[in-house]
């Protein structure tokens, strides 16, 4: 998995092609992309059928941590 840190992104830059696949994650998913805490899969993806693996979520938990 990619490490990221939290960042400054606008809405506009924030796109995934597959969020379709969970309508009912869609605005969560893009709130949490906004606040630099998650970033899909690098690949303008985000998988949000798939679980998280535990260094994904370890570092969502960083990223959440560092965003306070």
């Amino acid at each position: 998995p990619e490490v990221v840190t939290p960042s400054e992104t606008t809405p506009e830059e924030i796109t995934f092609s597959d969020i379709d696949d969970a309508k009912w994650a869609e605005e969560a998913i893009l709130s949490l992309a906004e606040k630099g805490i998650v970033s899909g899969d690098g690949d303008g993806t985000f998988a949000p059928l798939r679980n998280a693996i535990r260094a994904e979520a370890a570092q969502m938990i960083y990223n959440m941590i560092m965003a306070c």
